[in-house]
């Protein structure tokens, strides 16, 4: 634990962690990598499944973040990279901005709403 770094061993609610990190690491979950892109900031990704790493890179392709192999080295220099650099944090702040007006709530009603209209 330090000043600058934190962990966590219960759940994290993301919607407020989203708004007080500079950055986040993540796996590349839908919904955390959502919540972190949607507040403006960067990300560094460990994905463990295929899905995982497909949004891992497509953030990546974003400019909002990278993918990070397993290992000590490339998780260093991805790291680095991503602080030094404002341009992670410029893209993800461009994503925020063209995507502010989303409501997620209001998005998984739209979505129930169509779903439901096709059943129908």
């Amino acid at each position: 634990m330090s000043s600058t770094v934190r962990f966590a061993d219960q759940p994290v609610n993301m919607a407020t962690a989203a708004v007080e990190c500079d950055l986040a690491i993540l796996n590349g979950t839908h919904g955390a990598t959502a919540q972190i892109l949607l507040a403006g900031k960067p990300s560094l990704h460990f994905p463990l499944f295929l899905e995982q790493g497909l949004l891992a890179d497509n953030v990546a392709r974003l400019g909002a973040g990278l993918v990070a192999a397993p290992d000590r080295e490339d998780f260093h220099a991805r790291l680095n990279q991503l602080i030094r650099s404002p341009d992670y944090t410029d893209a993800a702040r461009q994503f925020a901005q063209r995507y502010a007006f989303l409501d997620p709530v209001k998005q998984v009603q739209r979505v129930t709403d169509c779903l439901a209209a096709l059943l129908e």
